[in-house]
Parts: structure tokens; C-alpha cells; sequence
């Protein structure tokens, strides 16, 4: 299986020589927008720019037979956007496999109910989103290194992990008041990727064991091999 990570596109490189300022997002006072951190955000939701990324990714699976897509910060990019992306590349091959990052790494001036983020992924028709909610409750937050997790004994993310468990559906043993970030479910299973170490920052074992300094080899091996009562 293949697959390719769509990246954010640095401000000043071919689109704005070609059609400056179309197809970047700006704030009210003229800057650019920032939601992605890397300075700029490609404003999917205009006509042409919907256009150049559909045929993109279109060209890639049809010319390179990619059958995976990882869209990074895929929270900048509209519904709209993202649901005519999921429908050109199933017209192609049904199981081409579509994820990406259901957040922003800031502010988007993007409404957040158009955005293709984990609490709208519900809108999202073959889309799936990395659930965060189940990592960072498992092996500690994201935001500090130390900070143990539940397989380390931070008995308070035990919502979090359940949330994830449950793939971030309604489930009546889930408190979602108590879940790390997601306050509610509203997705569907299909749509969620549970994962621990696939994604950002250390795999399980480098965390649990910067977290948990005098943890001897044996109790980070059984913390990783845990498993629910």
C-alpha cells in the first residue's frame, strides 16, 4: 500500500506567482491566516483552489496508483472540500484510503463548522481522523513529556482511553465531560484511526519510560503489553 502526505505550501512559492493572494486565506486585516503554524492556509474552499487539489490528488492515483491519502492539518481544509476530494478518488478505486489530522495547529478564520475536524467528522463521507483522544490518555498529553498516562497509573484519563476504545462513538459507559479533548461523541467508528505511536511525537515505550524515570524494563514492557480488566 502507498500513500502520501499532502503538506501545507509555504506563502511564497508557485501559487501566489501565478494568482497572488487567491489561494491562501487571510485574516480581516489583510495577513495571512495561520491555522496550519507554517504561515499560511490554502483556501480550499474557493472554486479553483477545490479544483486544483481535487485533480491533484486525482492525478497521483491515477498516474502513480496511490491508494492512500494523509491530508497534515487536515482541519484547514473545508468539508466541502475534503467530501468531493473522497468521491473523485472512490470513483476511482473504492478502497483508496483518505485520513489526516482532525484539528489546526492555531486560529483559522475558517467558520469551525466548516472544518474537517475530529467534531465534524460525522459530515465527513469516507474520511478518517487520527484520535488523539486515546493517545495521549494512554501515554500522557502531548505538552509535557512527563506527564504519566493511564498505563502508567494516571487513573484520570480512564475516560479518554474509553472514548477511544468505544471509537468515538456514543457509548452510555463513556463520561465525555472527562475525555482529554473531544467533550462529545460524533463520530463513526469508520472515521476514527485509534492509534498509540503511528503519529506524532515519542512511540509508547520512549514515553513511558521519560515519564516514568525509575521504571524498571520489566514494568514498562507489562505497561505496554496492558490490557482492559
Amino acid at each position: 500500500m502507498w500513500f502520501i502526505t499532502i503538506p501545507a505550501i509555504p506563502k511564497d512559492r508557485t501559487l501566489n506567482q501565478f494568482a497572488p493572494g487567491y489561494f491562501y486565506r487571510h485574516n480581516a486585516n489583510g495577513t495571512y491566516a495561520n491555522g496550519t503554524g507554517c504561515g499560511n492556509e490554502v483556501a480550499s474552499e474557493r472554486a479553483m483552489a477545490r479544483k486544483f487539489m481535487i485533480e491533484s490528488v486525482v492525478y497521483w492515483a491515477k498516474e502513480y496508483h496511490l491508494d492512500g491519502f494523509r491530508f497534515d492539518l487536515m482541519g484547514v481544509h473545508d468539508i466541502e472540500t475534503m467530501n468531493e476530494i473522497s468521491a473523485a478518488l472512490h470513483k476511482i478505486d473504492p478502497t483508496i484510503f483518505i485520513y489526516g489530522e482532525g484539528w489546526t495547529a492555531g486560529n483559522s478564520p475558517l467558520p469551525e463548522d466548516q472544518r474537517a475536524v475530529k467534531k465534524n467528522m460525522a459530515k465527513l463521507n469516507e474520511v478518517a481522523a487520527f484520535g488523539d483522544d486515546l493517545r495521549d490518555g494512554l501515554k500522557g498529553g502531548w505538552g509535557d513529556l512527563k506527564e504519566k498516562g493511564f498505563v502508567s497509573g494516571a487513573s484520570d484519563k480512564a475516560e479518554s482511553v474509553k472514548f477511544g476504545i468505544v471509537a468515538s462513538t456514543p457509548n452510555p459507559q463513556v463520561d465525555y465531560t472527562k475525555v482529554n479533548y473531544s467533550k462529545a461523541p460524533g463520530r463513526r467508528s469508520l472515521s476514527t484511526i485509534t492509534y498509540v505511536s503511528c503519529h506524532d511525537d515519542n512511540t509508547l515505550f520512549d514515553r513511558l519510560n521519560i515519564s516514568n524515570a525509575t521504571a524498571s524494563e520489566a514494568d514498562l514492557i507489562k505497561w505496554i503489553n496492558w490490557q482492559m480488566p
